[in-house]
């Protein structure tokens, strides 16, 4: 099939066939496992183990011609635990303790960034390029690299500081609280776009509220400070 379409050298070889094998494989079955998770404990301690067994290959069979390898979960699937029972009593043989580092989560790239967005229901698929760009020229942060990570700035993080210690503010779009206030207002605006039920002079009012609650609030601590000065002069 390669010598039909002229591709003779390595690299265009190796291409080729990963594109005929994906797509082969993305029409075929799914591969179909039983997972299992056992539950033991020792004294006032608990422990799980769970494993998954290779029910039927599917699209892993047409792999397996690719590869010519097993994974784990197939290497696995060879133990035999049917014989096992609830609540059954088991002698322990050998143990290990083993130290396992969690690593820390990767930077956010610009991608997967906006697939956040989207995760947290913040912004909508036309507001996402624009948000991030908001955040660039107000210097909140910037990109590095040759895979041009996001890190935040100084200004950046004492923004989200200051929004996620102050008890009283839940207008930042992520938050200790669960439900933001940005989220809200966009799915109340998909409300009143899809079928009105949600009026619009309500949704104002209640901004308008929250609104100057905020700005009150703004007055009186920045009156406070003032009158703070005052006095040590």
């Amino acid at each position: 099939m390669c010598e039909e379409h002229n591709i003779t050298d390595i690299d265009g070889l190796k291409v080729y066939t990963l594109i005929f094998f994906n797509t082969i494989c993305s029409q075929s079955k799914n591969a179909i496992y039983e997972n299992t998770v056992l539950n033991f404990k020792v004294k006032t301690h608990r422990f799980k183990c769970s494993f998954s067994q290779l029910k039927s290959k599917g699209f892993k069979a047409i792999k397996d011609l690719e590869e010519e390898k097993k994974d784990e979960e197939e290497i696995e699937s060879d133990i035999d635990f049917s014989s096992l029972q609830l609540k059954t009593q088991m002698p322990i043989l050998d143990f290990n303790i083993k130290e396992i580092k969690a690593k820390s989560p990767s930077p956010y790239t610009e991608s997967t960034f906006i697939a956040m967005m989207e995760t947290y229901g913040i912004g909508r698929p036309s507001t996402y390029t624009s948000v991030f760009e908001t955040l660039k020229n107000k210097n909140y942060i910037t990109l590095e690299g040759k895979n041009r990570k996001i890190t935040p700035t100084a200004l950046g993080k004492n923004i989200v500081d200051f929004f996620l210690n102050d008890s009283q503010t839940q207008w930042i779009a992520i938050s200790k609280v669960d439900d933001s206030f940005t989220k809200k207002l966009e799915e109340m605006l998909d409300v009143i776009i899809k079928d009105g039920k949600s009026a619009y002079l309500d949704l104002m009012q209640n901004i308008q509220k929250r609104l100057g609650t905020e700005i009150s609030n703004l007055y009186r601590n920045n009156s406070n400070n003032n009158a703070s000065v005052t006095k040590k002069k």
